[in-house]
């Protein structure tokens, strides 16, 4: 899984592809199944179904890289972003490769509750 994720981010590198938030009124029809995506992958990353490894940090530390985009788009906002995103940092808060840098995701996710994106 990690194998396809970085062919693609090469592709779209080489092929110097611009994405773009989808229009306003469209975005709020598509965020549930951006969402669905997210966590699907973060869950992959914390607890993967096959391979060696029982966790690939690359795949969960990309999937709240995205949520934080996302939290971090005023348009795309809402409390399903903020709460996806605290629910993955407070999950991998406690997986061993995240001791130690558990409070710096916090004060991350407390920027984004006082900034009033949190209901």
């Amino acid at each position: 899984m990690a194998q396809r994720i970085s062919r693609a981010k090469q592709s779209i590198a080489a092929s110097r592809f611009r994405s773009a938030c989808p229009p306003r009124p469209s975005a709020p029809q598509r965020l549930g199944a951006v969402l669905q995506a997210l966590y699907l992958i973060f869950n992959e990353g914390y607890s993967t179904t096959s391979g060696a490894r029982a966790q690939s940090t690359d795949l969960s530390n990309e999937a709240i890289r995205l949520t934080r985009m996302l939290a971090r788009a005023s348009h795309l906002t809402t409390t399903e972003v903020a709460g996806l995103l605290a629910l993955m940092l407070l999950t991998d808060a406690g997986a061993p490769h995240a001791r130690g840098r558990t409070a710096s995701s916090f004060r991350s996710t407390n920027r984004i509750a006082r900034s009033g994106t949190i209901g």
